[in-house]
């Protein structure tokens, strides 16, 4: 009877265990996007194809919106790189490619695409409002919860002010990358960056 008790027992435990594991794999596969079903992955993997010598993987990805967008975002990981060498950003109904951005950590830079405004930025010397080198950063599992103030991707600029009285304006503009700022900058009024920075 203790014979029959400790293999039932067991083989509960592994039933469980099994159980426990196959729901783990399927979080992990939602998440993760190595199977790329859950997305239209197309137009973004043509353009990786098409960026990279190399062979490529994607990594985990996040969903967020903002009110023009609900974006997919998903890391670039360059096959034999222990790192994320990047993320992309899709329209989460469309599969359109919207923004990527490639980490050129031989370089500390970052090489930004926007592909709504058509245009594309080098970043160097990356450091969030922490004074965190910004390549180190999780961006999937960072989105701040507080996204008033932020901008999903691009230019975003503050207020006028003067340096001296009776002088030129100039704004304090920063660049962000999946809601985090990765560099700020001071700008004339008149020469602000990007074609499509946003005011605030």
């Amino acid at each position: 009877m203790k014979k029959l008790t400790l293999v039932l027992s067991s083989l509960f435990f592994v039933l469980i265990l099994g159980c426990s594991h196959e729901n783990e794999s399927e979080i992990l596969g939602e998440n993760s996007n190595k199977s790329l079903t859950n997305y239209d992955y197309d137009e973004a993997l043509a353009y990786l194809e098409s960026y990279f010598d190399g062979d490529f993987d994607l990594g985990a990805s996040a969903e967020t919106s903002d009110e023009s967008y609900n974006y997919v975002v998903t890391e670039v990981i360059l096959q034999g790189s222990s790192n994320v060498d990047g993320y992309l950003a899709i329209d989460r109904n469309l599969g359109t490619l919207l923004y990527f951005a490639h980490y050129k950590r031989d370089e500390d830079k970052i090489h930004s695409f926007d592909f709504i405004d058509n245009e594309d930025f080098i970043l160097e010397n990356t450091k969030d409002e922490n004074g965190r080198s910004f390549m180190d950063i999780d961006l999937i599992n960072n989105i701040p919860p507080d996204l008033e103030e932020r901008r999903f991707w691009g230019w975003s600029c503050g207020g006028t002010y003067q340096l001296e009285p009776g002088g030129e304006l100039y704004r304090t503009c920063c660049y962000y990358i999946i809601w985090l700022n990765n560099g700020c900058g001071e700008y004339l009024d008149s020469e602000l960056p990007g074609s499509n920075p946003h005011i605030q």
